[in-house]
C-alpha cells in the first residue's frame, strides 16, 4: 500500500490504532478489508458495495444494517434471496447488479449478519466480539 502511515490515539484510556491507507479508495477498500475483524455496513453506494465484497472475498464477517438504504439493504435482501428493487440500490450499485442478480453461496450468506435496527446491529457486534476475538 502506498504511503501508509500509523498514528496512537488515547480514547478512553485505551490505546487505538488509526491507520491511513494509499492514494487511492480502492487500496484503502482493499487494506481495510484485509484487516478488519468484522465489516459494518450502514448504507452506502458502490464503493460501501465494494469494500464489502472484498471483506466477503476475505472471509470476513459483515453486519448490515437493513433499515439503513443503499448498499447495506441491497446486502441484505441479496442474503435472503431477493433481487435489489429499489431505485436508488438499481442506479447507485450498477456495476455489482451482476452480483447481487445470483443467490451468494451457503459459505458467504453465512458471513452476512441482518441487523434490522441500530440497536440490533450494536447487539450483533457485542456478540461478534465475544465470540470470535
Amino acid at each position: 500500500i502506498s504511503n501508509t502511515y500509523k498514528a496512537i490515539e488515547r480514547i478512553t484510556d485505551t490505546e487505538c490504532e488509526i491507520v491511513r491507507a494509499g492514494y487511492e479508495m480502492s487500496e484503502r477498500r482493499l487494506y481495510l478489508s484485509a484487516i478488519a475483524d468484522v465489516v459494518i455496513a450502514i448504507n452506502g453506494g458502490s464503493g460501501t458495495f465494494d469494500e464489502v465484497k472484498i471483506a466477503l472475498e476475505f472471509g470476513k464477517t459483515v453486519i448490515a444494517l437493513q433499515s439503513s438504504g443503499g448498499a447495506a439493504e441491497a446486502l441484505c435482501q441479496w442474503k435472503m434471496g431477493y433481487k435489489p428493487k429499489a431505485v436508488d440500490v438499481k442506479y447507485r450499485l450498477k456495476p455489482f447488479m451482476e452480483t447481487l442478480s445470483t443467490k451468494p453461496s451457503p459459505e458467504i450468506a453465512n458471513k452476512i449478519i441482518i441487523a434490522k435496527n441500530v440497536p440490533e446491529m450494536i447487539g450483533s457486534l457485542r456478540t461478534f466480539i465475544k465470540t470470535k476475538l
